[in-house]
């Protein structure tokens, strides 16, 4: 986790010559106040690409995605979608339905 004086955005996009860097903040939260103002924490990722117009807007608005691959370069798996949760739900149902049957 690195800890910010204010709120980070979900996701910062710097033109670094004709490269990209995407940084993404996730699990933010606020931490106590102290007597210097607020604080804040989150965990970064960092993913480099090719700079080019409109990177901004591709990444809003195609988050999720973005998200999993500066997940994937970090080597981190990625969460499971709600339709995965569901098929492992139903595979296990289905193998403790036969160990009952026996």
């Amino acid at each position: 986790m690195t800890e910010f004086g204010n709120r980070p955005p979900e996701f910062a996009v710097h033109k670094i010559g004709d490269m990209a860097q995407v940084n993404f903040y996730t699990d933010i939260e606020q931490l106590p106040d102290t007597e210097n103002g607020e604080r804040w924490q989150a965990n970064e990722l960092h993913l480099t690409v090719p700079w080019r117009q409109r990177l901004e807007q591709t990444v809003s608005d195609n988050y999720a995605a973005w998200l999993a691959m500066a997940q994937e370069a970090a080597g981190i798996e990625p969460e499971p979608s709600i339709e995965q949760r569901v098929d492992v739900v139903e595979e296990n149902l289905s193998l403790l339905a036969e160990v009952i049957a026996l």
